[in-house]
């Protein structure tokens, strides 16, 4: 009678871990929050430009209908990058990099130029890497 063994680790198929399915909508909504919010106070510390939260809802506008196609870049990006990696980080690290180009590419595509144009780019990549830490990938 053959001794019975157990299978080795190469013959277990990896369990998957679940993962968040509203990772991009949370992390672009609150990018596109936190992006204004981060402009104003910019301007309070700088103690020139922007210091009113006057202008908060108009940064929202624009920040919500500029960001819409490097929003949808990064859902579909997610959508293929959960199915081939699986470490967080490097997904999180992939995606700040795409929507940080995103950033950059709208700024040069609508010939934002000026004493502001650096400082705000800057704020809304400061405002993406923020977001992506604040919300997780991977179910608990």
């Amino acid at each position: 009678m053959p001794t019975p063994t157990l299978p080795s680790s190469s013959d277990i198929p990896e369990k998957r871990r679940a993962y968040n399915t509203g990772y991009p909508g949370q992390w672009w909504a609150a990018s596109i929050l936190l992006g204004p919010i981060l402009v104003v106070l910019l301007g309070v510390v700088k103690g020139g430009g922007i210091s009113s939260m006057e202008m908060f809802p108009v940064f929202l506008l624009f920040g919500l209908v500029f960001s819409l196609p490097t929003f949808g870049a990064c859902w579909w990006a997610y959508a293929r990058l959960i199915d081939s990696l699986y470490s967080a980080f490097a997904i999180k690290l992939l995606l700040n990099g795409i929507a940080i180009g995103g950033v950059l590419l709208t700024f040069f595509v609508i010939g934002a130029t000026g004493t502001m144009a650096m400082p705000l780019i800057i704020v809304y990549a400061s405002s993406i890497i923020l977001a992506s830490c604040c919300f997780r990938i991977y179910e608990p």
